[in-house]
């Protein structure tokens, strides 16, 4: 990258305060909560700033290995977003129901969903139809997966879903093979969430409904709290932002954002 383009990218930044190491160290993230908003918030701090409105009851988010922001919603739709001022554009239907989670799969170059229904389900999907394809089918039922998280160089996920007890989802752990269909849940007292991505220092998080962000260890199911992303409020998807582009994904947005702010 150019001198002058880091120059610039780190005056946007700084604009939104973040710095230069924070994006490369601890990372940052995208969130939607269930008022429709699209956040960005510092993966180390839970500090959030609100980019916009996205207009559409997003059910998961997630970065395509170009960069580009994504979305599922509740109609089935799957969508691209601004990261400049959130707003949502319909690629299509996906055709398989409620989408409630997504992640890139850097393995195999495809982004893949997992559907809400009572058998776990993994797809991929084109990005530029919305098409689906079946990736696999758990060789264990499960209900409801709520999120779920790619691992590098590996055909393993990792998934939260529903117990089914007291209305609760995302509140048990599991890993799914998309290579076999395996799906081995993992025993543990977990929390319930609806959000879930890996960071850019390789470990797992997870954004509750009230917002709560904490580091997971998928082993065991412990947890380190980091903070209330938005005061606490209700979230239902997640994305980090994939490095290195996130001192390019975020500064442009951000200088962009900050730019249209300033000419109202």
């Amino acid at each position: 990258m150019k001198v002058k383009s880091c120059i610039k990218f780190s005056i946007s930044l700084i604009g939104l305060g973040v710095t230069i190491g924070q994006a490369f160290g601890q990372g940052m993230a995208y969130g939607v909560d269930a008022g429709k908003k699209l956040w960005l918030f510092d993966m180390a701090t839970a500090t959030s700033t609100l980019i916009g409105d996205v207009g559409i009851t997003a059910q998961s988010l997630g970065f395509s290995s170009s960069g580009r922001l994504y979305a599922t919603a509740s109609n089935g739709f799957l969508y691209s977003i601004s990261m400049i001022d959130a707003s949502a554009t319909a690629i299509g239907h996906m055709g398989i129901g409620i989408v409630a989670s997504m992640d890139w799969d850097s393995t195999n170059s495809r982004m893949l969903v997992g559907d809400f229904s009572a058998a776990a389900k993994i797809y991929s999907v084109d990005l530029a139809t919305a098409a689906t394809t079946l990736v696999t089918t758990s060789t264990t039922s499960a209900t409801s997966i709520q999120t779920l998280a790619t691992r590098d160089g590996s055909s393993v996920l990792d998934v939260r879903y529903s117990s089914g007890a007291g209305g609760t989802f995302g509140n048990r752990h599991a890993t799914l093979d998309t290579g076999t269909g395996t799906f081995s849940p993992v025993t543990g007292v977990f929390s319930d969430f609806s959000a879930m991505d890996r960071g850019s220092d390789g470990l797992l998080y997870g954004l509750s409904k009230i917002g709560r962000l904490v580091k997971i260890d998928p082993t065991d199911g412990s947890e380190i709290d980091i903070g209330l992303v938005n005061g606490g409020v209700a979230f239902t998807g997640m994305t980090a932002v994939p490095e290195p582009a996130s001192v390019i994904a975020i500064g442009l947005g951000t200088f962009l954002l900050l730019r249209r702010r300033s000419k109202k």
